[in-house]
């Protein structure tokens, strides 16, 4: 993913991503393409997928939409 502000990769793990480049934090919330509904975690064996429920799939990260909020 890249930072909404300088456009360089961010990093991070589970919602919560850091800009090495310009300092700024961000909770990144993702949400089903289809259906715009939040999916629940599915977290096994250290990889985490999401399942949407409404959809009835599993979905990654990248096909998801994702809302960038910055965090203080």
């Amino acid at each position: 993913m890249t930072c909404p502000e300088c456009g360089q990769d961010i990093y991070g793990k589970g919602s919560h991503y850091s800009c090495e480049s310009c300092g700024s934090k961000w909770k990144v919330t993702f949400t089903c393409e289809v259906c715009k509904n939040l999916p629940s975690v599915a977290a096994s064996c250290g990889a985490v997928s999401f399942f949407c429920e409404t959809c009835n799939t599993l979905k990654s990260r990248e096909s998801m939409d994702k809302e960038f909020v910055k965090e203080n």
